[in-house]
């Protein structure tokens, strides 16, 4: 069996970092940089560790923004839409 569980992007560096290991697979729904440039970039930043610590990233991500390609090992790229 295979541990699951969400977390908040804020709280990964609070705990659960401690649970990455080699291989991982850790997915991650990125937000638009156009709606939240500093939540984006701080998500980038934990991809970065969650990589340096072995996991495989899937990132959900807006289709464009090419600043995630590099982060991710694996890429779903899904159409814009409008804010709620």
């Amino acid at each position: 069996y295979m541990h699951a569980e969400g977390f908040a992007a804020g709280e990964l560096k609070h705990g659960p970092i401690a649970l990455i290991e080699d291989g991982l697979p850790v997915i991650v729904v990125m937000p638009s940089p156009k709606n939240s440039v500093t939540l984006h970039s701080n998500l980038l930043s934990n991809i970065r560790e969650i990589q340096a610590r072995g996991a495989v990233t899937i990132v959900i991500a807006e289709e464009g923004d090419e600043t995630v390609r590099p982060y991710a090992d694996h890429l779903i790229e899904m159409p814009a839409v409008s804010t709620l």
